[in-house]
């Protein structure tokens, strides 16, 4: 059990989220880790613990199942952790026709990239009102600023656009919750058709690199 303030992450194992994860136990934060691989995620949380000595907690669990999101709430809670910033990072993309996704997949997506978002926002949204402090950092996706087969595709304006080092740099105030989206980048993109096309993926969906998002 620990009342120290922590900040969750989830997605936390790899890629941004543990460029993030990285950044911020280098200010010695206490970290919650949060994905579907617990090897992974204990493999991030003693690379951070040697390199930085910070407190670091991992907890495993697929937030594309219904269900999970109040979960993982509820474990937090259980023991105690005191979450004071909230990353929602987890999340992934399908880059093909729309009709050819499986059904399950596309539940999957949705699932993880706005139900879950929403549902931990709410949760840990209303703790941090009753405490009249905290922070949640929501991080999307580069996507909508990039090509969908020919046509360019307008790209969503965020109303609090910042990238995580100036995030991170922000001050926290007392009675004051930030909410704040950081394009992050498209890391986890599945890109079944242009495979099979045997065309190049870098040249039609480019990818993020995790680090170059952090020192950002």
């Amino acid at each position: 059990m620990s009342s120290t303030k922590s900040i969750l992450i989830t997605g936390g194992g790899g890629g941004i989220g543990l460029e993030m994860a990285r950044l911020l136990a280098s200010r010695e934060h206490c970290l919650i880790l949060v994905g579907r691989d617990a090897a992974r995620l204990q493999a991030a949380a003693n690379e951070l613990r040697a390199t930085h000595g910070t407190e670091v907690h991992v907890h495993s669990v697929d937030l594309s199942e219904p269900g999970a999101a109040q979960q993982l709430f509820e474990h937090t809670q259980k023991h105690g952790f005191h979450i004071d910033t909230l990353i929602n990072n987890a999340g992934f993309g399908i880059v093909d026709a729309h009709i050819e996704i499986e059904p399950s997949q596309i539940y999957r997506m949705l699932q993880l990239n706005v139900v879950a978002v929403a549902e931990l926002c709410r949760c840990y949204g209303e703790l941090m009102k009753h405490r009249r402090a905290g922070r949640i950092l929501n991080i999307a996706s580069t996507a909508p600023a990039t090509f969908s087969n020919t046509k360019p595709c307008r790209p969503v304006r965020s109303r609090f656009p910042t990238t995580p080092r100036k995030w991170a740099s922000l001050p926290m105030r007392r009675s004051q919750l930030t909410s704040t989206i950081s394009r992050g980048g498209s890391d986890s993109f599945e890109l079944p058709a242009q495979r099979q096309a045997g065309l190049p993926a870098r040249n039609l969906w480019p990818r993020t690199d995790p680090p170059r998002v952090r020192r950002s």
